[in-house]
């Protein structure tokens, strides 16, 4: 067993620690501030779609938020899969999105309150992954779907 899931959750990944573990770089890093509930398997993430902010250049409206959000959880679930592995393996590690499904909307408009990204493993075969997903913000649940993740060595 890795140090990291021999770790009590939570575990709480700022800025930093995401930028070290994802790929992605501004604008399309998008969790702020993710806490991992169970290593590997459950974890949620604090993600802000300011329409106004500089990197969206106006391009943050309501037909892209959609995208974002499920863009948004895929981050996360990599985040949640890579905190159960060592601390050196997790930042070299790659998960790559292979599908997405079941996707159902609420209206989603940009705004600066920050969305709640949750994610669970329901199942995995071998190196691939499938979450459920869903997104809240102010109380009320925007979208939910699920995911399937492939973890790349």
């Amino acid at each position: 067993m890795s140090a990291i899931a021999e770790c009590r959750a939570p575990l709480e990944f700022g800025a930093a620690d995401i930028r070290a573990r994802l790929p992605h770089r501004p604008p399309f890093l998008l969790p702020g501030r993710v806490v991992i509930d169970e290593p590997g398997r459950r974890g949620r993430g604090e993600v802000r779609l300011d329409a106004d902010a500089p990197q969206w250049d106006g391009l943050c409206t309501r037909d892209l938020v959609p995208a974002l959000l499920v863009e948004s959880a895929a981050q996360v679930c990599g985040l949640v899969l890579g905190a159960a592995q060592p601390a050196e393996a997790a930042s070299g590690g790659r998960h790559l999105l292979l599908a997405i499904d079941r996707v159902e909307y609420a209206t989603a408009e940009p705004g600066c309150a920050p969305y709640t990204v949750e994610v669970v493993l329901a199942g995995s075969v071998g190196a691939m992954h499938r979450f459920d997903f869903s997104i809240h913000r102010d109380g009320g649940v925007l979208a939910h779907g699920a995911l399937s993740v492939m973890q790349q060595e």
